[in-house]
């Protein structure tokens, strides 16, 4: 298990580099000027000279790259450029609201996701499991942000069911809290319960084909029981990764949602980074979203592991 454990986290590093120095190089290349931005339109040359000195931006790229990294490997994501707060503090501030709207949308997305996965599964070629085919193939097909102005326009402005943008804290009155979250969770969740559905259906039809399931039904176990107790348990473990990878996927895709709904979070820190031309704000967001993907991969690798013996000892799937 020592051995597992190391070789994932030696895979880790050179994704991690790989993943800092491709947010670097397509910051730079982006047109646009940070130091115009800061100066302003009319600025002389000799104040472009004086702000991109400030920031940094007259050294090679190179160089720049290497102190941005020397400093990032300490958890110092440089000051913004625009607030002049630290990266760390400015995420420190919008934080909570992004794994607030990313555990709602991954607990409404399993459940769910489980729910029709398993129902297509229990009934396999049948009108249930067809439609559940279509509304898995609808959602997977919808983007984001489309969705999100849909469900703006339906229970927001038509039905007025449900503010269309907004964030109250939870602590602060939970009724309300919940009110401002449902629409921006739903429109994440539906693509990823999607996903998951897909999974846990394909997973639970394979249990379901294996012999020791034939044989607890021919001892007269009580269906509920062999579907709970011997397939579905079956079926969990390589569903477990995809769960990992989904989480991952849903800080990458709050970014455009909470756009959408103008949630306080992650997301809208980078996308007013990318319009202030703010590179240290939206490098150092990249690459805690990235690295957070990592890790998670990388704990849904080592329970993988725990679960399944077979894959630390290196028997399945290039471990």
């Amino acid at each position: 298990m020592t051995a597992f454990v190391a070789r994932r986290l030696l895979q880790t590093i050179p994704v991690l580099l790989l993943s800092s120095v491709a947010i670097f190089l397509l910051l730079r290349l982006a047109p646009g000027d940070p130091a115009q931005y800061i100066a302003g339109p009319d600025a002389s040359a000799e104040g472009l000279a004086a702000a991109r000195r400030e920031m940094g931006l007259d050294q090679p790229w190179p160089i720049q790259y290497a102190v941005w990294l020397t400093h990032a490997v300490r958890g110092d994501f440089g000051i913004a450029f625009v607030t002049r707060y630290p990266v760390w503090d400015l995420v420190l501030q919008v934080l909570p609201a992004t794994i607030e709207l990313a555990l709602a949308a991954l607990i409404l997305s399993t459940a769910l996701g489980f729910v029709l996965g398993v129902v297509g599964a229990l009934r396999e070629g049948q009108f249930v499991d067809l439609a559940v085919g279509v509304l898995n193939a609808i959602a997977l097909g919808v983007p984001n942000f489309w969705l999100g102005l849909i469900l703006i326009i339906v229970f927001a402005l038509v039905l007025r069911w449900l503010p269309p943008s907004g964030h109250v804290d939870f602590v602060r009155d939970p009724g309300q809290s919940l009110r401002y979250l449902t629409l921006p969770a739903i429109t994440l969740a539906v693509q990823l319960s999607a996903v998951l559905a897909r999974f846990v259906r394909a997973s639970l039809l394979d249990v379901l084909h294996e012999d020791y399931v034939r044989t607890a039904r021919a001892k007269g176990l009580p269906e509920r029981s062999v579907i709970v107790r011997h397939a579905l348990r079956n079926a969990l473990i390589p569903v477990v990764t995809v769960m990992g990878l989904q989480f991952g996927r849903l800080l990458g895709g709050a970014v455009i949602v909470e756009a959408v709904f103008g949630w306080p979070g992650i997301g809208s820190l980078v996308i007013t980074g990318v319009v202030a031309r703010d590179y240290t704000v939206v490098q150092g967001v990249l690459t805690l979203l990235v690295t957070t993907f990592v890790l998670i991969n990388l704990l849904t690798d080592l329970l993988y592991g725990v679960l399944d013996p077979a894959v630390r000892l290196g028997q399945k799937g290039g471990a």
